[in-house]
């Protein structure tokens, strides 16, 4: 492969090895250390990189503007939802919707997404962000029907039927654990189970603070509260009577929360496709998953860098 012209910006000297890449033995010019050496530890060490570039500069990339849209869900969508075990607000849920499950899992909408903190404060008390009974959560699903009946169209951005977004709670983007796989009638038993709050989603309204945040209450609609968020994501059980762990709760400390968003489809472990963080401020906002291809271009990046320095 060709290597690019790569730009030093520093005015230090640039023949000085960093740290990181000093030789651990000696060679002609310098050696390259094990990451270079073993591509996996250089993709690995890569994408710990990228990574960390996500996460300090997702705050500063807006794709939305700060009056954030009016609340709108379709089936496809994937949707935040919060509740709370006890005290202020455990009679009411929030809705926040992120977008089109598939056109997320391709990166398509990420930074800063939304801010919540007067619907937050206004429903769970000024101290939400430390209560450790409040719980979120996201799901997504387009369709509990089989992939013989739903077959989707991925070329125009339909996933098929029982295709299942969801959540797992971590302290780290992208360290949750992957879901194993399972069957298409496992699925269908939590989509079918889902069915139920995506119907109601679509006619929920939103809060008197405009900022794309739905809610249900329990005392005001109590027919749907049925096919609440609360409902069918007890905290110590199964959501949807099948996905555990898809919740994530506050902190006593404070801080930000995340959860990871990993997919799902019949007979096939899931895949992480990026990562939500709900900020101390009630900031909303998305990490996308580091592409392989992406990681590979970076690592060659790098091989071609140390290779024209040992030169």
């Amino acid at each position: 492969m060709s290597c690019p012209q790569v730009t030093m910006l520093s005015q230090q000297s640039d023949c000085e090895t960093p740290d990181s890449f000093r030789p651990s033995r000696p060679t002609r010019g310098h050696a390259l250390p094990d990451t270079c050496l073993n591509p996996n530890n250089t993709l690995k060490k890569m994408k710990t990189i990228l990574k960390k570039v996500m996460l300090g500069t997702v705050g500063m990339v807006m794709f939305q503007s700060t009056a954030m849209a009016a609340w709108t869900f379709t089936p496809a969508d994937l949707v935040i939802g919060f509740q709370a075990t006890g005290g202020q607000g455990s009679t009411t849920n929030l809705f926040f919707n992120l977008g089109d499950s598939y056109d997320f899992s391709q990166n398509g909408n990420l930074g800063t997404v939304g801010n919540m903190n007067d619907d937050l404060v206004n429903t769970f008390g000024a101290n939400w962000n430390t209560r450790t009974d409040l719980y979120f959560g996201v799901f997504g699903n387009r369709s509990n029907l089989s992939t013989t009946l739903e077959p989707g169209d991925i070329a125009n951005g339909i996933e098929p039927g029982r295709t299942v977004y969801l959540s797992s709670a971590t302290l780290t983007a992208g360290a949750a654990s992957l879901r194993g796989s399972l069957g298409s009638s496992t699925l269908a038993t939590g989509t079918g189970n889902y069915t139920g709050l995506r119907n109601i989603l679509p006619a929920m309204t939103e809060t008197a603070f405009a900022d794309g945040v739905a809610s249900i209450n329990a005392t005001a609609n109590p027919t749907e509260w049925n096919n609440s968020w609360s409902s069918k994501n007890p905290p110590a059980g199964a959501s949807f009577l099948v996905f555990g762990g898809i919740q994530q709760n506050f902190s006593a400390t404070g801080g930000d929360r995340m959860v990871d968003i990993q997919r799902m489809t019949a007979n096939t472990p899931s895949t992480y496709e990026g990562t939500i963080i709900i900020g101390a401020d009630g900031s909303i906002s998305a990490i996308p998953e580091v592409s392989s291809s992406l990681l590979a271009g970076a690592a060659g990046i790098l091989l071609c860098f140390r290779r024209r320095r040992v030169a």
